[in-house]
């Protein structure tokens, strides 16, 4: 294997982990947005304050917002060549097995969507002999990893994912969420 291909399949695997972890990130963020919301409200409720709409927008950051990328170099015909590849030894007419077919439906679906990362995924996890990437490709691909990481980091940034580790000044967090999202009753 060449050392431009070794380097791919670690990016594409780096890849795969920040998604992952991306994906943590977001069922958890969730959950503590939850906790901070309903613990907001019981706050609000015993104090003078009311929720301003408008100052909410003004305040709040979409921490999800994707930053643009250089463009995607055009892979299309390489992904139907690893289609093809991935096709020839998943296809359910081809191979009777359960998770061979699994294979090849997800694969039939990346290349629907034009998804090259799980075609490259699934290549490298079945075996499949993959084109050299361009230089261009890699740099497209280490700029993905990094979007995901800056992604992670706003998440556990957010007063929501703060305001629910082990030891956080919860008061605190609750008063000057409020300063910043709230007005006072007869303002």
């Amino acid at each position: 294997m060449s050392n431009i291909q070794l380097k791919f399949e670690m990016i594409v695997r780096k890849i795969a982990f920040v998604k992952a972890d991306l994906q943590y990130h977001k069922v958890e963020h969730s959950r503590r947005r939850q906790i901070f919301y309903d613990d907001l409200q019981e706050y609000v409720k015993n104090r003078k304050f009311e929720f301003s709409e408008e100052k909410m927008k003004k305040n709040l950051i979409d921490v999800y917002e994707r930053k643009k990328l250089i463009p995607v170099p055009d892979i299309s015909k390489q992904n139907k060549k690893i289609f093809r590849q991935i096709a020839a030894i998943t296809h359910p007419d081809k191979v009777k097995n359960e998770l061979k077919k699994d294979s090849f439906l997800k694969a039939r679906e990346a290349i629907e969507n034009d998804d090259w990362f799980s075609l490259y995924q699934m290549g490298f996890d079945l075996g499949v002999e993959l084109p050299d990437p361009t230089a261009e490709q890699i740099a497209w691909m280490e700029q993905e990893v990094e979007k995901l990481e800056v992604m992670i980091n706003k998440v556990v940034s957010t007063i929501e994912w703060i305001y629910c580790n082990e030891g956080s000044n919860k008061d605190h967090l609750l008063t000057s969420y409020c300063m910043a999202t709230c007005t006072l009753e007869n303002e």
